[in-house]
């Protein structure tokens, strides 16, 4: 009898934590996102970027393309906006951008908007001074609207081709170890 007493027991012993309750981790556990030294999300977005949620929805894909618009007699781009998130404080970024070029040919742009100042280097590249990001507090969030436009269409223009240029944002980590871009 004792023999078939200590072989139930361990039957029942082995048998518990088959029913066992498992409960699954809270989702904010399951949901967590993790990059380890990211000091800043930025790009170019169709919206305004005014909080830390990277804006995947918004973020521009396509070239940005110039177009004939009739009511102001200039080609334009359609409004855009540079974003830039920032997680430390040992960071500067700028944005840069070159004329549109085609063979010899080559066109100046404009920004129309108030929110960067445009000037021009002697090597026709284009920067925005008033870009650089400092951040005081940490995260921060840094957005600009821009609106390009080509001011002057040279007489002697090409117009059967296609014209290119870039903007390119550039973010240098200040850290401990020096400048790094």
């Amino acid at each position: 009898m004792k023999k078939l007493s200590l072989i139930f027991i361990l039957f029942i012993i082995f048998l518990v934590p088959l029913f066992a309750v498992v409960t699954p981790p809270p989702d904010s556990i399951l949901t967590l996102d993790f990059t380890a030294g990211l000091i800043a999300n930025l790009g170019f977005s169709s919206r305004s970027v005014s909080s830390m949620v990277y804006p995947s929805d918004s973020i521009l894909s396509a070239p940005l393309e110039f177009e004939f618009n009739s009511s102001t007699g200039y080609f334009e781009t359609d409004t855009f906006y540079v974003f830039c998130q920032v997680f430390s404080q040992d960071v500067k970024v700028s944005l840069k951008g070159t004329k549109l070029t085609y063979g010899s040919y080559s066109l100046d742009w404009v920004n129309t908007t108030s929110d960067i100042v445009l000037s021009i280097d002697n090597n026709g590249t284009f920067s925005y001074k008033d870009v650089d990001v400092t951040p005081d507090t940490i995260p921060d969030v840094n957005c600009y609207e821009l609106k390009l436009r080509i001011d002057e269409i040279p007489e002697d223009i090409n117009w059967t081709g296609e014209y290119s240029g870039s903007l390119t944002i550039t973010i240098t980590s200040t850290g401990a170890g020096g400048e790094t871009t």
